[in-house]
């Protein structure tokens, strides 16, 4: 194709092609010729694709799995950067053909999101496209789940009927607008057996629309279209058919993930409707109505209506209503405490505490135990209120109350007795953070839903605690009183105790005080955490993810009615996530790394980033001379996360990693725009994957000579060992001698060799007589043997004798293609014989029936005329009554042109009436929207001051507090001086005392006795 006149040739080819390669009964030539129309998509210019899309639609439903793998990279490699006209084109065949819906949601999210990378370029050609299958875990027999998810499967919450909801995309506002007007039609009129699995399909259709960001793109238009649907969406929600209540509960609660405050103008109508069906007999009908109505008070804007209505429903008779209003005042309160002084001003608040009141007295124990949990929700942001409450209430109600009350509340208020300030001072600071010294553990960090979504993560299972708890260093106070106050203590340390209730001491001395608790910070999210500038807290937002992945796969969902469990979060999308993890591995804090690193966390970690994404970085880190002490850290944990992850998930991971780096010379574009390594980083991560590949294949050698040459998991598929050994010997004739990769990959061969060297030898083969010859010299082949079996004239014989056979299959492949060619004219004529003949037995039927609509005409005429005649005698005789008749009515038309005057003007005066009324509520519309945005305004002012002034007197109260430690620093020294100065002034007087009594002694020894004196003169005398 490549040759001038390649695009003639392909066009007198194409329909032979179209009828005979795709649908060949040899599922390889059905493989093959999509190659073929990749490759004429890049060779030929002029070559178009639109007429080969049905035939390769086609082949997303064959029988052969490799056939359909192929289709699907194929249609997602060539429309992932077409024109959008082109993507409707797919998308229209897509449906049109009746493809299943999860190939579908497959390739358009890979079109779409451009997600899909180019195919490999292979050496000559030897790798066959087809032969790359999917490569799964063959520890646990499922696949490594690296899939690229879209938002709404982990970003958002899935609906109860997730799995059959598609994700549908619009190019433009016209095709919206369209989908819409679809959509609409068969909700006109009542619902009948005709119309409402259309109305259930719609629905669905309409829930591919939010989940396939139509919002995002064209918001006006679909805020628009949504307006004319939601009388539909209403009417199915109530309907008496389950699957489509069912479907219209999971779109509400899409809507409120997806769109948010975008709804705000539908809520009220929308929240009542869910409470009526909350009241259904249906268990699965009550509940999808509840989890609806949680999402829609979690995501809209607050509003006094929307309480109003709860309030309204604690108030009703029946006991299944009460239960789940009180889980959703509990929802209100979780996800609107910071508007705790717009419930003040609208009168909100007082509703919550009557709601409260009424469900902590209730005559069903489900709303009274689920009320409890809801009332100390309501104590965090009310205290005072609920003080009133717990003094109004009955004595036994109390008590449960206290017994029910969350643990963080008793810390955060404790009972202290009065004690001297003098002496208490270190035992409070020691007693106040001896919890803390505890090292975190994932089984005890909190995390956050998303970005969007903060929410509160209950503890984990004692076994999860013990497998995935990390040692993360806590500061160690000392507390002895007679010590100065430390000042090595870090500024975030000190801000941190400031902030914590946990942590501050009580500063009553009454007996009976205890402190008031304040409203709970908002918690971080876990993307938050990990980009937090405390590395404590970035290794809390570290833990926090490896404990949630455990979660997600281990925790069943709760199945309790009515109750939104909000302990629950779910992670961010994996997409998201994954470059806020990655950017852990540049972290300059060693204890981040550690924690990271540390195995039983890093295997939870990288089912979140992608094994063939996380393994290079990691690899490249190990080797990074720029930075030894981390590459220390990762050398140290490097053997234990290898043994953690397993040979067979490793050999998996490692193949991805060989073919996004391009181990054929060049690397996919856009997976390899994803780490962006320099060539010497490149041979780094490739020299420590060879590596890691020997200390995994060594083994299996031993195995392999142990068994028969049989080996288990991913080198005793053939496909898979094919696959291996096609992306490294390539690699021989790119990697130079004295290249450092050069011995690992040499011996990585010889392994590969020993373990099956038929296969092999069979891959080796296809490759070209350069590469053969490098492959001989690393395994060691003998050239001597063969010599000794073939001596070079006959060798020659013999390639002269391949020669000749494989020119005369040449010529006989020609003469069968020529011969196919004939016989495929001849067929063609014979169709063409065909179907002129059926034109004329068609044309002659044609005539025949004209022929006999004539003769029917003729008739027709002929009675028309003796029917003409009777009514003209007729008309005679009655024309003098036509036109009695005539005159009275005309006279009675004008009487009914006068009364329809009349109305006329009666309509007109009620339409103009009309038109002023909705002029005025349109105005009181307005004059309200803008007192509400006063009123958001002026809140969002009140509270930007108040934040102002606490964080005023924090600093304060952290200024003040430094000081007085100062202030204590200079005390305690300038008494250690006094003293100093007192001990030196007594040793100088002991030192002058005991040199006075010396001098004494010396003088008293010093002095001759009147004795002596006396013989001393005697002598002189004599």
């Amino acid at each position: 194709t490549s040759i001038n006149g390649g695009a003639n040739i392909i066009t007198a080819l194409g329909t032979i092609i179209k009828d005979s390669a795709f649908g060949h009964k040899q599922w390889r030539v059905r493989e093959q010729i999509l190659q073929w129309i990749v490759t004429c998509t890049k060779k030929i210019t002029d070559f178009s694709l639109r007429p080969w899309v049905p035939y390769m639609v086609k082949l997303l439903e064959d029988p052969h799995e490799h056939v359909r793998e192929t289709a699907k990279d194929t249609i997602v490699a060539l429309f992932s950067g077409a024109a959008s006209h082109a993507k409707s084109d797919l998308k229209r065949e897509l449906q049109e053909q009746s493809i299943r819906l999860g190939i579908v949601d497959y390739i358009l999210t890979k079109v779409y999101n451009n997600q899909t990378a180019t195919n490999e370029e292979h050496h000559d050609n030897h790798t066959d496209a087809g032969t790359e299958v999917d490569e799964y875990d063959y520890v646990n027999g499922e696949g490594n789940d690296d899939n690229p998810k879209s938002a709404d499967s982990i970003a958002r919450p899935n609906s109860s009927t997730g799995s059959e909801i598609g994700v549908l995309y619009v190019d433009s506002a016209k095709e919206l607008e369209r989908e819409f007007q679809n959509i609409l039609t068969p909700f006109q009129g009542k619902e009948s057996e005709q119309n409402w699995l259309i109305r259930e399909r719609n629905i669905n259709r309409l829930r591919g629309l939010v989940r396939g960001e139509a919002y995002v793109n064209f918001k006006e238009t679909f805020i628009n279209g949504l307006k004319l649907t939601m009388d539909g969406i209403l009417k199915s929600l109530n309907s008496l058919r389950t699957t489509l209540t069912l479907a219209s509960a999971g779109l509400i609660k899409d809507l409120a993930v997806h769109l948010g405050p975008a709804i705000d103008p539908f809520a009220d109508n929308i929240l009542a409707n869910l409470i009526k069906m909350v009241l259904s007999t249906k268990k699965i009908v009550a509940r999808a109505a509840s989890i609806a109505a949680n999402a829609l008070l979690q995501h809209v804007s607050y509003h006094n209506r929307l309480v109003t209505q709860l309030w309204n429903a604690m108030e009703d008779n029946n006991k299944q209503l009460r239960e789940y209003a009180i889980g959703f005042v509990k929802t209100v309160l979780k996800s609107h405490e910071n508007k705790k002084d717009v419930m003040e001003r609208s009168g909100a608040a007082d509703m919550l505490e009557k709601c409260v009141r009424k469900g902590l007295t209730d005559a069903n124990p489900k709303v009274r135990e689920t009320c409890r949990e809801v009332f100390w929700s309501f104590y965090e942001i009310w205290t005072e209120r609920g003080e009133r409450i717990l003094k109004n209430i009955e004595p036994a109600v109390k008590k449960q109350l206290e017994r029910d009350k969350p643990k963080i509340l008793n810390l955060a208020s404790p009972v202290q007795p009065s004690t001297p300030t003098t002496s208490s001072r270190g035992r409070t600071r020691s007693t106040s953070f001896g919890k803390s010294k505890r090292p975190p553990s994932i089984a005890t960090s909190d995390s956050g839903m998303s970005d969007n979504y903060p929410v509160r993560v209950e503890s984990a299972s004692k076994e999860d605690h013990s497998r995935l708890s990390a040692k993360t260093p806590t500061p160690k106070l000392r507390a002895k009183s007679p010590a100065p106050p430390k000042m090595s203590r870090s500024k975030s340390d000190a801000s941190k105790s400031l902030k914590s209730p946990l942590l501050l001491p009580s500063k009553s001395t009454s007996p009976n005080a205890t402190t008031v608790p304040k409203p709970q910070p908002r918690k971080l999210t876990v993307i938050e955490q990990l980009e937090h500038s405390e590395w404590t807290t970035r290794i809390e937002g570290i833990l926090s993810v490896a404990q949630l992945v455990v979660k997600r796969t281990l925790e069943p969902p709760s199945g309790k009615p009515g109750a939104h469990d909000f302990k629950k979060a779910l992670l961010p999308p994996d997409d998201d996530l994954s470059p806020h993890l990655l950017n852990i591995l540049n972290d300059s804090n060693n204890k981040v790394l550690e924690t990271f690193l540390e195995p039983n966390v890093f295997v939870e970690l990288a089912k979140v980033v992608k094994h063939e994404i996380l393994i290079p970085k990691v690899l490249l880190l190990a080797s990074d001379e720029t930075r030894p002490e981390q590459a220390a850290i990762v050398q140290n944990f490097l053997p234990r996360i290898k043994s953690e992850l397993g040979s067979e998930k490793s050999l998996v991971a490692l193949n991805k990693c060989l073919l996004i780096l391009g181990s054929s010379g060049t690397a996919p574009r856009k997976l390899a725009a994803v780490f962006g390594f320099t060539p010497p980083q490149k041979r780094k991560v490739i020299n420590g994957i060879l590596n890691w590949f020997n200390e995994i294949i060594e083994p299996k050698v031993d195995e392999a000579d142990q068994n028969d040459g049989k080996v288990k998991g991913f080198l005793g598929d053939l496909e898979k060992y094919k696959l291996l050994a096609n992306r490294l010997i390539p690699m021989v004739t790119m990697t130079k001698e004295n290249s450092e990769n050069f011995k690992p990959l040499s011996d990585l061969l010889v392994n590969l060799y020993k373990i099956n060297a038929d296969v092999f030898e069979e891959v080796l083969y296809t490759f070209d007589k350069k590469t053969e010859d490098a492959i001989g010299e690393i395994i060691g082949w003998e050239d001597e043997e063969a010599e000794s079996e073939v001596l070079e004239e006959d060798r020659q014989k013999i390639l002269e004798e391949q020669e000749r056979q494989r020119e005369k299959e040449e010529f006989e492949k020609r003469l069968y293609e020529e011969n196919l060619i004939k016989q495929q004219q001849i067929q063609l004529q014979e169709l063409q014989k065909q179907k002129k003949e059926q034109l004329e037995r068609k044309k002659r039927e044609r005539e025949l029936l004209q022929q006999r609509e004539r003769e029917k005409e003729l008739e027709r005429q002929q009675e028309l005329a003796l029917q003409r005649k009777l009514e003209q005698e007729v008309q005679l005789k009655i024309k003098r009554e036509q036109e009695r008749e005539l005159q009275e009515q005309r006279e009675r038309e004008l009487q009914e042109q006068r009364e329809r005057e009349l109305q006329e003007q009666r309509e007109r005066e009620l339409q103009e009436q009309r038109e002023r009324e909705l002029q005025e509520q349109r105005e009181r519309e307005l004059q309200e929207q803008r007192e509400l945005q006063e009123q958001r305004e002026r809140a969002l002012h009140e509270q930007e001051r108040m934040l102002r002034e606490r964080e005023a007197e924090r600093e304060r109260e952290f200024q003040m507090k430094r000081e007085r430690e100062l202030q204590e620093k200079r005390e305690y020294e300038i008494r250690m001086k006094r003293e100093r100065e007192l001990q030196e002034q007594l040793e100088y007087e002991r030192e002058r005392e005991r040199e006075l009594m010396e001098q004494k002694e010396y003088e008293r020894t010093r002095k001759p006795s009147p004795l002596h004196r006396v013989q001393s003169l005697s002598l002189l005398q004599s």
